[in-house]
This record gives C-alpha cells, sequence and structure tokens, in this order.
C-alpha cells in the first residue's frame, strides 16, 4: 500500500489571502483612479463595456471621491452645443481662465486643422454635398477620420504632457447631429479607439438663439444650418446626453442663453473650478 503523503500548508500573509473577487476589485479602483474616475475610458482600459463596469461599481460599492468633480491638470474637456451656442467663445474663455490660474491648457476645435479636417469644412461649404442617407455617411465616416488624427497628432501629446485640452466639439456631435438619419450603434463603432473625455460641457440654447448670433457675425450658412434640422439637432442632443450619463460619462450642462461673462462663470462652476487645480 503507497504510503499516504500529508498535504503541505501554504503559509500566507495576511495581505495575500485575497480571492479572485478581491484582487479584481482592487484592480478596478486602481484603473478609476487612473482614468480620473472616467468610467468611458476606465472601461476602455479593463475590456469590458460600461454597463458591465456599472454592475461591478455597484456590486462592490466604489465610492467616487469628492474631488471628482474639481477639474484636474491633463484632462480632456469638451464643450459641445448647436451651431451658434457660444462653443468656441466659450472654449477660448475656459483657457484663459485656467491659464491666469496656473493650470496649463490650450485649445483645439473640429472639424481640425489636419488634412482630412480641411476637407470637411470643404464639403460643409453650401452646395458641397446634396444632402441624402449617403452623404450623411460619407460625413460620419470624415469625421471619425479626423477625430482619429486629431487626438493622435494634437491631443494625445498635450495631454502626455500635463496640458488639458479644451476641444471645440468631440464624438457628441457626431452622435447628435447624425444620429436622426444614421444608426447610432454604427456611429458610436467609428469612435470605439477616442478617448472619452474627462468632462463635456454643453452650452443649452433654442435654435432660433443660434441662427440669430450666426446672422449677427456674418457666418455663411453649412450644411447642418437648417433651422428644421437644428431643431432634429437639439433633440439628437437631449438624446445622446442622457445615453452617455446612464452609461457613466459625465456631460455638465449649462444655459448657453445669458451672456458671455454669465455663461463663462457657470462653466467655471460646472467644472468645479475656483481653487487650485488637483494634481
Amino acid at each position: 500500500m503507497p504510503a499516504i503523503v500529508p498535504k503541505r500548508s501554504i503559509a500566507l500573509a495576511e495581505e495575500d489571502r485575497k480571492s479572485l473577487d478581491d484582487v479584481a476589485r482592487d484592480h478596478v479602483k486602481i484603473v478609476l483612479d487612473a482614468c480620473h474616475f472616467n468610467r468611458t475610458n476606465a472601461a476602455r482600459v479593463l475590456g469590458i463595456d460600461r454597463k458591465t463596469l456599472a454592475h461591478y461599481i455597484r456590486r462592490w460599492g466604489i465610492e467616487f471621491p469628492a474631488e471628482q468633480r474639481r477639474l484636474a491638470v491633463g484632462s480632456l474637456v469638451a464643450i459641445e452645443g448647436i451651431d451658434g451656442s457660444g462653443i468656441s467663445t466659450q472654449a477660448r474663455a475656459l483657457v484663459d481662465y485656467l491659464v491666469r490660474h496656473d493650470h496649463p491648457a490650450m485649445m483645439t476645435a473640429e472639424p481640425s486643422s489636419g488634412a482630412v479636417g480641411q476637407l470637411l469644412r470643404k464639403l460643409l461649404a453650401p452646395g458641397a454635398m446634396a444632402p441624402s442617407a449617403s452623404s450623411l455617411r460619407i460625413l460620419a465616416l470624415l469625421f471619425a477620420a479626423d477625430r482619429l488624427d486629431h487626438f493622435q497628432r494634437v491631443v494625445a501629446p498635450a495631454l502626455a504632457k500635463g496640458t488639458t485640452v479644451i476641444s471645440d466639439r468631440w464624438y457628441h456631435s457626431s452622435l447628435a447631429y447624425q444620429r436622426t438619419a444614421i444608426d447610432r450603434d454604427w456611429i458610436m463603432a467609428l469612435h470605439r479607439h477616442t478617448r472619452a473625455p474627462d468632462v463635456t460641457v454643453f452650452l443649452a440654447v433654442k435654435p432660433e438663439t443660434g441662427i440669430a448670433r450666426r446672422a449677427a457675425i456674418g457666418r455663411r450658412q453649412e450644411y447642418f444650418h437648417d433651422v428644421a434640422v437644428q431643431r432634429e439637432v437639439v433633440n439628437g442632443y437631449r438624446a445622446t446626453i442622457a445615453e452617455l450619463r446612464s452609461e457613466g460619462e459625465r456631460i455638465e450642462i449649462v444655459d448657453g442663453e445669458p451672456d458671455v461673462q454669465t455663461v463663462t462663470a457657470d462653466v467655471v462652476r460646472a467644472l468645479g473650478l475656483g481653487r487650485k487645480p488637483a494634481r
């Protein structure tokens, strides 16, 4: 009869006595912290979708720190809204505010100044493209290509240096402007390799306000500027904001109707600014 060899016990320190669930929870916490608690970016790093990450956050009772709403240095901020809502004006004002308060920042915009962005600007000019589902798909593909090029060429290097990037538009515009005629999941799939903003500020104005402001500065009519289209875009933004918020993306809504200074002050408050930036 073979001899019975007793099982050897394995001695582990208390801190090493973790279950697989504990290890997974700790790793998720580390990734969330590294991503400034941006669930969209954290989900991409973890290789899961946002709904799965939201499930784990609830399951493990992960609490987000109070400092989460305070804009950290090296963040990506998108300013969104319909044409004429004051996106460019408020993006410039926010950069000025940050720089004055020793928070390194720069402004960029979409369509970008790159080759694809320049082509897009030509196609958006009056008469360049006839409105159709095919035209919208072409524009969707070009916007996605421009965004990826823009991120790799301009945004990512700036973020790597610890500079906060304020972008005049991001992928929210594609979802809002084109979702009425093109499948939303297809558009979102085009941007799956694009980094989500740490925070998006949506400037809410009526379509009539946007039209009046564009007319006041003599801005030329573009592909999406018809008032009926703008009303559809407002509804597109509402649906997009609700959907992305439910998936954990931080989107702040600011009334864009008042004067420039009032809106700027509201944007600053929405970003939790007014104190020394978090590092």
